[in-house]
């Protein structure tokens, strides 16, 4: 850990960073592959923002299976517990939706386990640097599992 966190504060010691990656001092901005995994074509983005274009991928894979399969789904990253009925079917977290009495609760096996993997992705503040390359393969098998398109896709 500390060959990139300070040892007594947990930060990262990012003048550290452009030592091996070639300049670069901001992590998000590092790219070690040059695989485009989210197929957007671009190479110069770091891996964040592959993981940032494939979890929009799965968070559109998903509200397309819960509302084929059970109940609309939205997700709210700053209300607890974050997925919530989607009572008016506009895709987007409103006031009134993002609250505990409207949580989610329409789990199917396969949805839960997409679901999961998509929180991991949006609440690891570091994923992309402590293991980018996984969050891409758990992010990619989700948009498989739950029915979700993954032409242009690179699985890692």
């Amino acid at each position: 850990c500390i060959e990139c966190h300070d040892a007594h504060k947990l930060e990262v010691v990012t003048d550290d960073c452009s030592t091996c990656h070639g300049g670069e001092e901001n992590p998000r901005n590092i790219r070690i592959s040059e695989v485009d995994y989210d197929g957007d074509g671009n190479l110069e983005e770091g891996i964040s923002g592959e993981i940032d274009t494939m979890a929009d991928a799965l968070y559109t894979a998903l509200q397309a299976y819960a509302a084929e399969i059970t109940q609309p789904i939205v997700y709210d990253a700053h209300q607890y517990p974050y997925f919530f009925i989607d009572t008016n079917g506009d895709g987007v977290s409103d006031p009134g939706e993002a609250n505990y009495g409207n949580r989610y609760t329409f789990w199917t096996p396969t949805l839960l386990k997409a679901a999961y993997n998509y929180q991991l992705s949006q609440k690891d503040p570091g994923g992309y640097v402590h293991n980018g390359e996984y969050i891409l393969q758990l992010l990619f098998d989700s948009i498989q599992a739950v029915g979700g398109s993954t032409t242009g896709l690179t699985r890692p």
